[in-house]
């Protein structure tokens, strides 16, 4: 679990105004133990010491695993590991030292707050903060306090972390929680939940005494969502019900948008078993076809369980996949589908595992992406000779088609449908997200990937070039295309072997 915040900090100077980019993070580093057993705490049940052989190689290499991941967050932006982030699943401050010791983390000099709580499993939470950048004022540690219905004792969990300091200029104050887990139920575990969040509204409380305008951060595992009752009654979080709804609706609509283009590839993936003009071409149709009905039927099982929410099939969607479906050429099929569809769809998915944090679908998308990757090669491959035997009639034709297909697709991008269900005027919801910045990111990200592969294969003519430019994607064509593809990497086992 990781949770990122981006904190900018002030800086005045003769009249002038700069500003600095710092990230202020919290990552669950998932049972991060020692190696030797601690006969103060219940530490038997930890991955780590259920391992019979090879522990110290495995505990190093998940120590070097986590202190990659830390030394990365956020540094696209601020050009930096964080600042201060809080962890948690950690069983002491030795486990802490090892992370912040780590080659990638090492010259970041992070200093360290731990407490020992009084967890019956001996898992804590913590802070590390760069000394250079954060300046602790003030550190504690505050019980919740709860009842074991089973034996009328105390039940005893993670203490909620309290650090004051200052950030650069800036005081900020950061609780650092791992509430309750939901074992035994949702409803039977709730009040414990409610419990940590009680410890924390008084913390809240008591610094906004003090201070009404306090910068105060609530991070960790919570093991709740935002609309629980830990946050919402207890808490007393201001979220406003329409927009996690909207947002709910938007990550709904992109996760439909994707079951529907995959349905598409596997339409026209089954009609050039028939139609490509060789017998390669043909085995390798089929072998994708495979391949699309495994992504068919994976997206649709994610969103019935998770999202639990559909959308129709967009209209510019509807519009390529109609246009290559029903068009007889099958090197037609082979540039719609293989460049510009599965071309942006590989990009779109690489995105999003990089954005969800639903561990089951960025273990999907992993495996899918694998496939994409080797559709897209393949399309490229295989239509770069073909594509230099047409007439150049044919040829401008074809530059035509593509400039056609990837202005659908930049309509594909807009969820103006969602826009709709909640009282926008179409046009005026594809306007406003035609403007705006993270549209336009997603925008290049994606055809970052096509724009190359449409040069590579003789297809970005003169014709098309300004059309392409009056898009924004012309800027894209001198990247790296994907008419090679990494075997190796992609023989690596997805999912390797960790504590």
């Amino acid at each position: 679990m990781l949770f990122l915040f981006a904190f900018i900090s002030k800086i005045e100077a003769q009249s002038k105004r700069t500003f600095k980019v710092h990230t202020i993070a919290f990552y669950n580093v998932e049972n991060l133990f020692d190696t030797i057993n601690d006969p103060r705490k219940f530490d038997e049940r930890s991955p780590m010491m259920e391992l019979k052989t090879a522990r110290t190689e495995i505990y190093k290499k998940k120590v070097q695993n986590m202190a990659d991941v830390i030394s990365k967050i956020g540094a696209e932006t601020s050009r930096n590991a964080p600042a201060v982030i809080g962890i948690c699943e950690v069983e002491n401050r030795s486990v802490i030292e090892d992370l912040a010791n780590d080659p990638a983390l090492i010259s970041k000099n992070y200093g360290i707050v731990h407490y020992e709580s009084p967890d019956e499993r001996g898992i804590d939470v913590a802070l590390m903060y760069q000394k250079d950048l954060f300046r602790p004022l003030s550190s504690s540690a505050h019980p919740t306090k709860l009842r074991d219905n089973s034996s009328d004792g105390r039940d005893y969990t993670r203490d909620v972390l309290l650090v004051s300091g200052f950030l650069e200029d800036d005081l900020i104050h950061v609780l650092v929680n791992h509430w309750p887990s939901r074992s035994g139920g949702e409803a039977r575990s709730r009040s414990k939940r409610e419990a940590a969040a009680a410890v924390n509204k008084r913390l809240v409380d008591s610094i906004q005494t003090q201070d009404p305008y306090a910068k105060i951060f609530v991070m960790g595992d919570l093991n709740d969502n935002p609309t629980n009752s830990s946050l919402k009654k207890v808490l007393k979080t201001k979220g406003d019900k329409k927009k996690v709804d909207f947002l709910n609706h938007r990550i709904a609509w992109s996760q439909s948008q994707f079951l529907h283009g995959e349905q598409g590839a596997l339409l026209v993936a089954s009609q050039l078993t028939s139609c490509a003009p060789t017998y390669n071409a043909k085995l390798y149709a089929a072998s994708q076809t495979f391949d699309e009905a495994r992504h068919v039927e994976a997206f649709n099982k994610y969103i019935q369980t998770r999202t639990k929410m559909m959308y129709p099939i967009g209209n510019a969607l509807k519009s390529i996949l109609d246009k290559i479906l029903t068009d007889p050429r099958w090197d037609l099929k082979f540039i719609g589908m293989q460049i510009i569809i599965e071309g942006l769809a590989l990009a779109a998915f690489q995105a999003s595992r990089e954005l969800t944090h639903d561990p089951v679908l960025r273990d999907m998308l992993g495996l899918i992406i694998r496939d994409e990757a080797r559709h897209v090669t393949f399309g490229i491959n295989y239509l770069e000779e073909f594509v230099d035997t047409l007439s150049e009639e044919e040829k401008e034709e074809r530059a035509q088609f593509a400039y056609e297909a990837c202005w659908l697709s930049r309509e594909r991008l807009l969820s103006t449908d969602v826009y709709e269900h909640f009282g926008w005027d179409v046009e005026d919801a594809r306007q406003f997200q035609l403007g705006t910045d993270i549209n336009i990111h997603f925008q290049k990200l994606l055809f970052q990937r096509v724009m190359p592969n449409l040069r590579r294969i003789g297809l970005l003519r003169e014709s098309v070039k300004d059309k392409f430019e009056d898009l924004g994607i012309l800027e894209f064509a001198s990247s790296k295309s994907d008419a090679e593809i990494d075997w190796a990497d992609l023989s690596r086992p997805l999912f390797e072997e960790t504590a």
